[in-house]
């Protein structure tokens, strides 16, 4: 997975002029679905709301407003869905001046953008000589995340290029509006991190009419974590030696999880293969997350035996938080090449278990992605298989204590069947990650 800027865009140009309200400004060309956008609006006014006017076609999230007077700003995000409908603005404070600046990333990944590390906003006062303006840093939780750091001002400074760290300028230097008696400026910053941790600060100097307060962001935002296969060519994943998994855990009795398999491979060179060789039998590999009340977990599966028993299930994912399990996506047996999915989860005093009736083929790929949701009184899990909902409570006290989970195991749990299936394309997220196109349904009948 790489992020990359793909470009930007902003009315007026630097040191440009415009009043119109609302402001339009013009997406860069060639834009790709699941392209991350943000803009950046600022309106030399005393008082008013910025918001989206036209949305272009797409769903629009606002971060928090700050007033100082005459740089009243605000920035709005989306996660491009592939077709502009128009052309989108911003209605702003008033027709002093005004800019809206648009900047646009790219990711290799497939699924949706969401922020990482929450805004840190505020006002900043007028800066003395050499008028340098530092926004502290940030750690960001995730791998794979853009952080953004912005700074606008009233007044039409120049700035200098970011400072500190491995940050960047984040399109132009600065973008200013000389419109009218109330002039404005914006300049922006930005760090691609391939894997969580601090971002450091970084800073930035008004290099002409310094000495001017403004507005200051900093947010972080994350396509889904995917993990491609189990690419780390591991001989044995449950000792977790890879450049992804934590640690591990094998039971004994014959089970086997290894993670350098190249027998059948949905993609890339690797996947997993989990042998179990007698019921009962528990082997895994977890990956270590930070604790949320909303996580979410894709997998392709791909079931090639199984001898079973009618009555129960195997686990091929669990939540957990510690060791003690939250969730579980387990295939149950039905009869010899077939299996249901069933849900169980934990809530406030006990366990639901969530059973599927739609019979899926062994020998096929599937998607599995299954999510965990922490509230006291819309709480549950939900489990889809190739892009559609299959199992859904959502309807429980799941806010009790110690329940959000800190690891995702994979593998296989509890094996109340056993035979050897594959696993291969893993990722996870605070939102739903979805289906790739490619990835059809392949099946199937429903009892």
């Amino acid at each position: 997975m790489a992020i990359t800027y793909f470009g930007g865009s902003s009315t007026p140009a630097d040191n440009g002029t415009n009043t119109a309200n609302p402001t339009i400004v013009t997406p860069p060309a060639n834009m790709l679905d699941n392209d991350f956008v943000i803009i950046i609006a600022c309106s030399a006014d005393t008082s008013g709301t910025l918001s989206i006017s036209e949305t272009g076609g797409q769903t629009w999230t606002a971060l928090t407003q700050q007033n100082t007077s005459r740089n009243i700003t605000n920035i709005f995000w989306c996660d491009f869905n592939g077709t502009w409908t128009a052309d989108p603005s911003v209605t702003m404070a008033g027709t002093s001046n005004n800019i809206v600046i648009m900047h646009v990333f790219r990711t290799t990944d497939i699924g949706r953008w969401h922020p990482d590390v929450a805004e840190v906003s505020g006002i900043y006062a007028a800066p003395s000589n050499p008028y340098t303006v530092t926004i502290n840093g940030i750690t960001t939780q995730a791998d794979n995340t853009v952080a953004i750091a912005v700074w606008t001002s009233k007044d039409d400074n120049t700035w200098s290029d970011a400072s500190g760290g491995s940050w960047a300028n984040l399109g132009e230097t600065q973008y200013r509006n000389t419109s009218g008696s109330y002039d404005q400026s914006v300049t922006a910053a930005y760090v691609v991190m391939p894997t969580a941790g601090a971002t450091g600060d970084v800073s930035k100097n008004q290099t002409n009419f310094g000495g001017d307060a403004g507005n200051k962001y900093i947010i972080a935002f994350h396509d889904p974590v995917e993990f491609d296969g189990f690419e780390v060519g591991d001989a044995n994943l449950t000792n977790g030696d890879g450049a992804f998994w934590d640690s591990g855990y094998d039971g004994g009795g014959g089970a086997t999880l290894v993670g350098n398999d190249t027998t059948i491979v949905d993609s890339g060179t690797y996947s997993a293969k989990a042998t179990l060789t007698a019921a009962g039998q528990t082997v895994w590999t977890y990956h270590i997350v930070v604790a949320n009340n909303n996580t979410y977990a894709q997998i392709r599966f791909y079931i090639a035996s199984m001898t079973g028993n009618a009555t129960q299930s195997t686990s091929l994912i669990q939540f957990r938080n510690s060791t003690t399990q939250r969730c579980y996506f387990k295939v149950h047996y039905k009869t010899s090449g077939t299996f249901t999915i069933d849900c169980l989860f934990g809530r406030d005093g006990g366990t639901t278990t969530l059973t599927g009736t739609t019979v899926y083929n062994t020998g096929e790929w599937y998607t599995g992605e299954m999510r965990y949701f922490c509230d006291a009184a819309a709480g549950g899990a939900q489990i889809w298989v190739n892009g559609s909902l299959e199992l859904s409570d959502l309807a429980k006290d799941t806010d009790f204590a110690n329940n959000q989970p800190t690891r995702i195991y994979v593998g296989a749990g509890d094996a109340a069947w056993y035979g050897v299936h594959y696993l291969d394309n893993f990722k996870y997220d605070t939102a739903y990650i979805g289906i790739a196109a490619a990835w059809i349904p392949k099946v199937i009948m429903v009892m």
